[in-house]
């Protein structure tokens, strides 16, 4: 029989080693032997150069090989191969035993914190096991986006290192916000597995504070910090809290954008704390950081503030005010909080009373104030007095009695031109004087404590009252009245001139005017209101001049005195020269209508229906003229016609009286020609020789509303002329 031999019968392949040989041997030349390998079972990793065969003599070499490759875990493998003689020459095991090393993976660091600034970073990737390469890949979140790589796998790494080269892009993050990322590093052959941590912030602020502690010795009582954005860039919002009942904070919460700055007060109180050092924070939260600033503050013994020397300026006291003055001889343990006077109608005032509170103060220092707001003839206290952590200190007191407030039983008053007017002083602390600002308009004087007015002219004028002893000043507001009753004429604009009229009429060509509102007499000027005007100013205008021809007039003269003849108080002036119309409208506080403003007025103004007469389409509803003169109530002055009291016909849409007929009416303009062109509250020709009259009279057939033809030399008058007044 053959006989089954091996040589040697392990096969030990250590961590390197990937190919051996082992020997099979016949003992027994002379009967040849078959022979086979059995392999173990999950030996994928082994394999042997011949399975089975056939021997006689000698021996035969057989080739053992592994694959590490296909070995999965770092480890000791083991393996039994069985060779058998088929022929009966008996079996052998050959022991096989293989290590399997792997690489293995570490990264330095495992934290990359780029903060808000940074750009770049690196990471290491190792292989602490250089006998067997390694092969790696580095993966990251698909999101991350902001995040990348220099390097994302390699192969065979052995001794050398890898650095890998992590950048960021901030322009696709939010401002303020923190970012971070787990970075996935893994042997792909057996060498283990590693994460870095990214994180990265975009700061859009970040809150800082100046000065960044606070400390308030032994004296402040107020100290400021000053909040910035030190990034320069996005909004901050912020909370202040103290952690210390002395402590208090103004304006402690708020908002700073870009480069903005914001400031919080401090203030520390050292009543009832004890003496010695103190210590607190305040705490400053933001949508950004967080800040913390200590304080300190000492505390010595309290002493309170001295005040002296309270005196009252000499004549200072008025009816409603007072001057004093005080010095701050001591400011005690602790600055002064608070300093100035203090006052009551009892003895002995404090600061629960009225006070007036002054700025700053140094010891050492005069203050003095104007107490204000006082009653008129009230005997008071004052003191003066000074208030720091230790308490409130008060000076002497003074007291003083108010003068009297200058009174008047009247404050505003209307006197009838040429009447006279009296207004009392009731209150005053003795003797008063009275100034006029418009001589012209009132003469005024006083006589004890009464003040005699005597109107002069129409307007207004403005009487000062002062009080000689105390220089206490009232005004009285002195309006000159006459018996003149006045329309409105709202300002507008309207087509002057004679429709349809043309070239070389007097009324050529219409063109539009635009007026200011103004007001104007409702009746023409009367004999009794003109009367009064002749027996203040006379009847002469200059040299032979006169304002009214007076044998053609309804009025007479008795001695000195002017009177209307009897009956005729309401009828209309009339044979009155330009010059006085002019100076009668001037007396009142007025002044004769400019053409343009006649002729509006007489349309209705705003209101008119553009009746051909003022008033009326009919002019006898409205008018008085030649054929209806001679009606009961007439003067008749001539050829069994003329004059009627004002106002006995219709009035226009404005509610004025007469503006076609009666009288005719001058204005102030000189008679010229009309222009083409638009105008603005026209006040005629610069120069002339003629006045304009407008309207109609008794003496004549009606005439439209724009008829102009009649003028005359202002010195000069007829029967049938006479006026009204405009007032702006």
């Amino acid at each position: 029989m053959p006989k089954l031999k091996v040589k040697p019968e392990e096969l030990d392949f250590g961590t390197e080693t990937t190919q051996l040989t082992f020997a099979i041997t016949n003992e027994n030349d002379k009967t040849e032997m078959e022979w086979q390998i059995t392999m173990p079972e999950n030996s994928e990793w082994l394999s042997v150069s011949k399975k089975s065969g056939k021997l006689k003599k000698g021996e035969e070499s057989i080739t053992v090989k592994i694959d590490r490759s296909k070995m999965t875990e770092a480890k000791t493998y083991n393996a039994n191969l069985v060779i058998k003689s088929t022929n009966g020459g008996g079996s052998a095991i050959i022991v096989v035993m293989a290590n399997k090393v792997m690489p293995k993976l570490t990264v330095t660091p495992k934290e990359l914190n780029f903060g808000s600034d940074k750009k770049e970073m690196k990471f290491l990737i190792q292989n602490t096991n250089s006998k067997v390469p390694m092969d790696w890949t580095i993966s990251k979140p698909d999101n991350d986006t902001w995040l990348s790589l220099s390097e994302t796998e390699g192969s065979a790494l052995t001794e050398t290192d890898k650095l890998i080269t992590v950048s960021i892009d901030r322009s696709t993050m939010k401002e303020g916000t923190t970012y971070s990322s787990l970075l996935t590093v893994k042997s792909t052959n057996g060498g283990g597995t590693a994460t870095v941590s990214v994180t990265a912030q975009k700061q859009g602020a970040k809150l800082t504070a100046q000065p960044e502690s606070l400390d308030f010795g032994k004296t402040e009582t107020e100290l400021t910090i000053l909040l910035s954005n030190s990034i320069g860039k996005g909004k901050l919002t912020y909370q202040s809290q103290a952690t210390n009942s002395w402590i208090t904070i103004e304006n402690g919460s708020g908002e700073i954008t870009d480069n903005q700055t914001a400031q919080i007060t401090v203030k520390v109180s050292r009543k009832d704390i004890s003496v010695g050092n103190h210590k607190g924070t305040i705490v400053i939260t933001s949508n950004a950081n967080k800040l913390t600033i200590d304080v300190n503050m000492d505390v010595e013994q309290h002493q309170i503030p001295t005040v002296e020397n309270l005196s009252q300026e000499e004549g200072s006291v008025t009816h409603n005010s007072v001057t004093v003055s005080a010095k701050l001889t001591d400011a005690g343990s602790s600055n002064i909080t608070e300093h100035g006077f203090c006052w009551s109608t009892s003895p002995n005032p404090t600061i629960s009373d009225s006070k007036q509170t002054l700025g700053t103060i140094n010891a050492g220092q005069t203050f003095n104030s104007t107490i204000t707001g006082l009653s008129a003839n009230t005997k008071y206290y004052v003191k003066a007095f000074a208030t720091s952590d230790a308490g409130t200190a008060y000076s002497n007191s003074i007291s003083f009695t108010t003068l009297k407030e200058l009174q008047l039983a009247e404050y505003s008053k209307e006197v009838e031109l040429t009447s006279s007017a009296t207004v009392a002083v009731t209150s005053s602390n003795g003797a008063c004087k009275v100034q006029i600002d418009n001589p012209t308009i009132v003469k005024t004087d006083i006589t004890g404590q009464i003040i005699n007015i005597k109107a002069i002219k129409g307007g207004t004028a403005t009487i000062t009252v002062t009080d000689t002893k105390s220089g206490q000043t009232k005004k009285i507001v002195i309006t000159v009245t006459s018996n003149i009753s006045y329309i409105t004429v709202e300002g507008g604009t309207f087509m002057m001139g004679r429709p349809g009229s043309k070239s070389g009429d007097v009324d050529y060509p219409p063109h539009q005017v635009t007026l200011s509102t103004f007001k104007i007499s409702k009746y023409e000027i009367t004999n009794a209101q003109f009367v009064k005007f002749l027996n203040v100013k006379g009847n002469t205008y200059s040299g032979s001049i006169p304002f009214l021809a007076m044998g053609s007039s309804d009025i007479e003269k008795s001695g000195k005195i002017y009177k209307v003849k009897s009956g005729l108080d309401n009828y209309p002036i009339r044979v009155v020269t330009w010059y006085g119309a002019k100076a009668y409208c001037e007396w009142v506080g007025g002044r004769l209508p400019t053409e343009a403003e006649w002729e509006y007025a007489a349309r209705g103004g705003k209101k008119s229906k553009d009746y051909k007469f003022s008033g009326s389409n009919a002019p006898y509803e409205v008018a008085w003229y030649r054929k209806n003169s001679p009606e009961a109530g007439c003067n008749k002055i001539e050829e069994g016609i003329g004059t009627h009291p004002v106002g006995n016909k219709n009035a226009n849409e404005l509610g004025i009286y007469d503006m076609n007929g009666n009288v005719w009416e001058w204005c102030n303009d000189w008679f010229g020609n009309y222009s083409s062109s638009s105008s603005t509250n026209p006040i005629g020709p610069s120069s002339g020789d003629k006045r304009v009259l407008r309207g109609n009279s008794y003496h004549g057939n009606p005439v439209h509303i724009w008829h102009r033809e009649y003028r005359k030399d202002p010195a000069q008058t007829k029967r049938n002329i006479g006026f009204r007044v405009v007032l702006n």
